[in-house]
């Protein structure tokens, strides 16, 4: 079974797919005070100094200096604090390739008391220094998924992350994994795994919330993202080289998944909000 752990928790750190909207940073002398609001997005929410109560949907917790609570989207929530304090916030989506809600698949604790000087603590107070200098940094993404990644690691270490990963299904991602230049057959995945196609599809979306096809498919559009951005081929070329001859098709498929086109992608034009693989 900790194998079967180590497999999932390895697959999320590869694959999960982090969209970063915003973040912010409070610093107060005399108190604090969060008025009550809902946001569409998991707000990560990190006191570097002082204490506060958090209040989620009634539920009141006291919050002290390095303890990070994780807000769900659509929850009603306000906070309230005396003395100094120092907040940081960041805000944020994750999903596995399949379209699945990386939260939808795991318990997460809703507190997590942070170690000074952990990894955990410098790469959010990083992500706050950077939103210091330029309060919309182009590179809060990548911060918001070095945070979400080791956020994930440390709730895992502590035994707050418990969720396996069927051994065949670990296998089968696998063989996705290393065959992102083409089609795959349902049936050819089905008798590698030893299953019916229909207990392969039915093992997976049990454990991933989606298809072998399905995750096939976002893994090769994600590889295409990555040579897209890079910007020394076509948008036919990339099209080719994760498996789809018909370059129109692709197209459609990319915008569909992104919401930007290929040539989009290309010439480094910017979503509403920010995707990091």
């Amino acid at each position: 079974m900790a194998d079967d752990r180590s497999a999932f928790l390895s697959y999320v750190l590869r694959q999960v797919q982090v969209t970063a909207f915003h973040c912010s940073r409070q610093e107060r002398e005399r108190g604090y005070l969060l008025e009550p609001r809902t946001c569409r997005d998991w707000n990560f929410i990190y006191l570097m100094r002082g204490s506060a109560t958090w209040v989620i949907e009634d539920q009141a917790t006291v919050l002290a200096t390095g303890d990070l609570i994780a807000v769900p989207p659509g929850v009603k929530h306000h906070a309230y604090g005396r003395g100094r304090i120092r907040i940081g916030s960041l805000h944020l989506t994750a999903a596995l390739p399949g379209g699945r809600d990386l939260f939808e698949l795991v318990s997460i604790p809703r507190v997590l008391s942070v170690v000074p000087g952990s990894r955990l603590d410098t790469l959010f107070r990083l992500a706050m220094d950077e939103f210091d200098r330029d309060p919309q940094p182009a590179q809060m993404p990548a911060w918001c998924a070095l945070v979400l990644r080791e956020w994930l690691t440390t709730c895992a270490a502590s035994g707050r992350l418990d969720r396996a990963i069927d051994s065949t299904v670990a296998e089968i991602l696998a063989h996705l994994e290393q065959h992102l230049g083409g089609d795959l057959a349902l049936t050819e995945l089905a008798e590698r795994s030893g299953f019916t196609a229909q207990h392969l599809n039915r093992l997976f979306r049990r454990h991933l919330g989606a298809t072998p096809l399905q995750i096939h498919t976002d893994l090769r559009l994600r590889r295409a993202a990555i040579l897209l951005s890079d910007g020394t081929r076509t948008v036919k070329g990339v099209a080719e080289a994760v498996g789809y001859a018909d370059a129109a098709y692709f197209s459609r498929l990319f915008s569909a998944r992104f919401g930007r086109t290929p040539r989009e992608v290309q010439a480094g034009k910017p979503g509403a909000a920010a995707e990091i693989g």
